[in-house]
């Protein structure tokens, strides 16, 4: 779910660099809502009440210039991993331009253990874009080529805990996720053609076999993507858009659950009748199995599902949309994003054009969607990534440039649970 010779190598500039757009306004929940359209069930939690929030504990700050982390993943014995890219060089009110690929670990107090700088082709168009973590310590990392529908940069990296390569595998299709379960991954993205784009779902092993691989939801249609993937024991939740229309990219939010074993399919299922653009951008699971998803479209919600993908409640963000979501085993849930200035004001970017994240916020809700706390920070204008860390503390993968495009500068932030 972000980031030396300077020499100009990569096109991504701002739209990297930046976090979705925003509108002014604190990160909370609002009303529910009770849809009988999209088959959405009854209320099963209290929002919040609108009374002000206690103010979250900011335990420590670790910044790193010249980076831009675009994911983050959290190990067992709480070190981090983060994926993203490295030697930025700003190229005027368009942004700028990356040298190299890049992944780091960090032990669980945000020191650095090691660091692999892999430096970008004059022709190239490449990106990390996800990390993963598996059981045995093992870091997957998902590379994608812009350039290219398949092969060629698009691949999954694998390094062992101390940060020795083990081997690359060049993926047939465009991957957009990726989780790691014993024995290798499960990645997500889409099959791309001129007028069309499907679901892609796979499973390898640590060597890059494919186990199996399927395309998911209505074929042949723009707008279809994996979007998240989160594993539950045995099956894996799959989350992303389908489209809908053979002309337009259009979409519905969409859920799936798959057999880890051999790719079956045990249940699928839409989010919304109405169709808009709608994407689950990202999932998390608590310990009963219970599935959270934060939803976008032309509003922003957080909704739960069963384990066996029935609705349990929906939850309308009424201010600033975001595109992640933290989820503990207890059912509460983190999220962050950054505070926008209104895109008029003469002050909402010092360099280029857009706004840019005047300030970052972080909140924490319990398992019943009540507010426990919420924290604003402007050191770190743009909150990337919210996950909780094995000692249920609040780690947050931030961005620290104070205008969004004349410097890289990359955040770890941990707020006390």
């Amino acid at each position: 779910m972000y980031f030396l010779d300077r020499s100009l190598r990569h096109p991504l500039a701002l739209l990297l660099l930046a976090c979705t757009a925003c509108v002014p306004g604190s990160l909370k929940l609002g009303e529910d809502t009770d849809d009988a359209a999209s088959g959405s069930a009854s209320d099963t939690g209290e929002p919040t009440t609108g009374e002000p929030a206690p103010e979250g504990v900011l335990e420590w700050t670790r910044t790193f210039n010249d980076i831009s982390g675009f994911d983050m993943a959290v190990a067992g014995d709480g070190s981090i991993v983060v994926g993203g890219m490295s030697g930025y060089t700003f190229n005027g009110g368009d942004g700028g331009m990356y040298a190299n690929l890049w992944v780091g670990k960090f032990d669980a107090a945000g020191t650095p253990l090691w660091q692999v700088e892999t430096p970008i082709g004059a022709e190239e168009s490449r990106s990390t874009i996800a990390v993963a973590v598996g059981p045995d310590g093992v870091v997957h990392v998902l590379d994608v080529d812009y350039s290219v529908q398949a092969g060629g940069g698009n691949a999954i990296r694998r390094f062992a805990a101390d940060g020795e390569a083990l081997g690359s595998t060049s993926l047939p299709l465009r991957p957009t996720v990726i989780a790691a379960i014993a024995g290798g991954t499960i990645v997500g993205g889409a099959e791309i053609t001129d007028d069309a784009a499907s679901s892609w779902l796979a499973r390898l092993d640590n060597e890059g076999g494919v186990v199996w691989e399927q395309n998911l939801g209505a074929p042949s249609l723009l707008g279809s993507n994996v979007h998240a993937v989160a594993v539950d024991g045995d099956d894996v939740i799959v989350a992303g858009a389908r489209g809908v229309d053979q002309g337009d990219s259009k979409s519905q939010a969409w859920l799936a659950r798959i057999a880890v074993a051999d790719g079956a399919t045990v249940w699928e299922r839409t989010i919304e009748d109405e169709v808009e653009t709608d994407i689950v951008y990202d999932l998390g699971l608590a310990g009963d199995g219970t599935i959270l998803a934060r939803v976008r479209g032309d509003q922003d919600f957080v909704r739960a599902f069963s384990p066996a993908g029935d609705e349990l409640w929906n939850q309308l963000l009424t201010e600033v949309r975001g595109a992640n979501i933290a989820v503990a085993s207890d059912g509460s849930f983190a999220m962050t994003a950054g505070l926008y200035l209104p895109a008029d004001d003469p002050n909402s970017c010092v360099a280029g054009d857009g706004t840019c994240p005047i300030a970052m916020q972080v909140v924490r809700h319990d398992a019943d969607r009540s507010l426990r706390w919420s924290s604003t920070h402007d050191e770190c204008p743009s909150g990337n990534i919210a996950a909780i860390t094995p000692d249920d503390r609040v780690l947050v993968l931030a961005g620290c440039s104070k205008d969004g495009l004349s410097d890289a500068v990359m955040g770890l932030m941990m707020f006390a649970p």
